[in-house]
C-alpha cells in the first residue's frame, strides 16, 4: 500500500474542489454568492429547445446498456461526425463514455505501459496531470509558445523510442487556444499514438470553426464530450473515436471497467441530438454573448487576462506578479472571505505566471455585479 504522503502527492485534493467547499459555508445575505469557478455551462438546453425532456422508459432504465453505447446513438454520432470532418467514420469506431474522461483513460488503458511516459502541455486541465499514476507511467510537461498553444518544436525534438502517448486539449482549458489544422496535422504525423481531447471543439467563439482532429481517427483518437458541447453534464455521457484497429479492444476495456453508460442519459441525449447542430449553434450564440460582456466589463474594470479565449468556457485572469500571494491563496480567500468562487492556476500548473480561471458562461446578469465585487476584493488583499 502506498504511504499516505504518496498517495496526497498522487492524488491531491483539487482547489477547485476546496473552493467549493469553502462557499458551501458562505452565509451573508447581503452578499449572495458569486461563483465563476464550476466548469459547466448555465445554458439550458430544454429552455433552448422550447420542450419539457422526454419520459424515460422505466425497462430500459433498468437494464445494461449495450458495452459501447446504443446503436442508434452511435449512428447519430458517426454521422454527424462524418459529415464535419469529411471522412468516414463507421458507427463501429464510436464507444459512449461516462463523460469525457473515460474516453481519455479507455485509450490511455490500450495505450500506456509501466513505465511509458505520457506527454502534456506544461499547463492542462487538471486531471491530466496525474493520469499517469494509474498507469505506473511518467508525465513530461511540453511548455507552451508565447500564444499559450504547446510547443510543436518541442515535441518534434523528443525521443519517441521510450514509449510515450500525446495528449492534446483543443481547445485548451483553461486558456482557450486552439490549434490550427496545419498545427494538427502536424502533430498527427509524428511517430507516437495521440489522443485529441476536443470536448470544447464545438464551442468556437468568433466566426471562425475550430479545427478538428476527426480526420486522423485512423490512427489517432479523438474525444468527444455532451457535458460541454449541449451543457448537460449530468447526462454523464461522452464519446471516443477510435481508429478502426483498436475498436474491438475499446470494447473490451469496456467492459471491464464501466460495462456500459447510463441508459436514462442515453435515451435523452437521442432526444437531444436529433437537434444537435441548432444547439450547439444556440450555445455558441449563448457564450459569444456572455465572452463579449465579460470582456468589456473586464476591460472597463482594468482587470488583465493572460489572453482573449478563442473557444471553450474560461477566461484567465492575471495576478500581478507583486501581489504576494500565491493563487492558491488569493482563490481560498475569495471564497472563505467574500463569497467568490474561482479556480485557481496552482491546478493547471506547477510552475508558471499566477492566474485565476474564471467561467464567462454563468448566468448574464452575474457577470457584470460579480467582476465589481472580485475587483474590489483583490484591491483589499493588494
Amino acid at each position: 500500500m502506498l504511504a499516505p504522503s504518496d498517495r496526497k502527492q498522487r492524488f491531491p485534493t483539487l482547489a477547485l474542489d476546496q473552493v467549493i467547499f469553502e462557499l458551501g459555508k458562505w452565509s451573508d445575505q447581503e452578499k449572495p454568492l458569486v461563483n465563476f469557478a464550476p466548469g459547466q455551462s448555465s445554458f439550458n438546453v430544454w429552455k433552448a429547445l422550447g420542450e419539457e425532456p422526454p419520459p424515460i422508459p422505466i425497462e430500459r432504465v433498468l437494464r445494461y446498456g449495450d458495452l459501447s453505447g446504443s446503436l442508434k446513438l452511435r449512428e447519430l454520432i458517426s454521422q454527424e461526425l462524418s459529415n464535419r470532418s469529411g471522412v468516414t467514420i463507421d458507427p463501429s469506431q464510436v464507444c459512449i463514455t461516462n463523460g469525457g474522461t473515460e474516453a481519455i483513460m479507455l485509450a490511455l488503458q490500450l495505450l500506456m505501459r509501466t513505465g511509458d511516459a505520457l506527454l502534456t502541455s506544461q499547463t492542462c486541465y487538471p486531471g491530466y496531470r496525474h493520469l499517469h499514476h494509474f498507469f505506473g507511467a511518467s508525465r513530461f510537461s511540453i511548455p507552451l509558445r508565447k500564444d499559450f498553444v504547446v510547443d510543436l518544436n518541442a515535441i518534434k525534438q523528443l525521443n519517441t523510442d521510450k514509449g510515450r502517448v500525446l495528449l492534446v486539449n483543443s481547445p485548451c482549458n483553461p486558456f482557450g487556444t486552439v490549434m490550427t489544422s496545419e498545427e494538427l496535422f502536424a502533430l498527427s504525423e509524428l511517430q507516437i499514438p495521440i489522443i485529441f481531447d476536443e470536448v470544447y471543439q464545438p464551442l468556437g467563439l468568433g466566426r471562425v470553426p475550430v479545427a478538428s482532429a476527426l480526420r486522423f481517427t485512423d490512427r489517432h483518437f479523438v474525444v468527444g464530450s455532451f457535458a460541454k458541447s449541449l451543457a448537460v453534464p449530468g447526462l454523464r455521457l461522452g464519446f471516443l473515436v477510435s481508429p478502426p484497429h483498436f475498436a474491438n479492444e475499446i470494447v473490451n476495456i469496456k467492459a471491464l471497467v464501466s460495462v456500459s453508460s447510463s441508459n436514462a442519459g442515453q435515451h435523452v441525449l437521442e432526444h437531444l441530438l436529433m437537434h444537435w447542430k441548432e444547439l450547439e449553434n444556440l450555445h455558441r450564440e449563448y457564450l459569444q454573448s456572455h465572452h463579449d460582456l465579460f470582456i468589456d466589463v473586464c476591460s472597463g474594470l482594468g482587470l488583465v487576462l493572460m489572453r482573449k479565449p478563442e473557444a471553450g468556457l474560461f477566461a484567465t485572469l492575471k495576478l500581478p506578479a507583486d501581489m504576494g500571494l500565491d493563487s492558491l491563496s488569493v482563490a481560498l480567500a475569495l471564497a472563505e472571505q467574500h463569497g467568490i468562487g474561482v479556480v485557481p492556476s496552482t491546478d493547471f500548473q506547477e510552475e508558471g505566471p499566477a492566474f485565476l480561471r474564471l467561467n464567462f458562461s454563468v448566468p448574464r446578469e452575474q457577470i457584470e455585479p460579480g467582476l465589481v465585487r472580485l475587483k474590489s476584493a483583490l484591491q483589499t488583499m493588494a
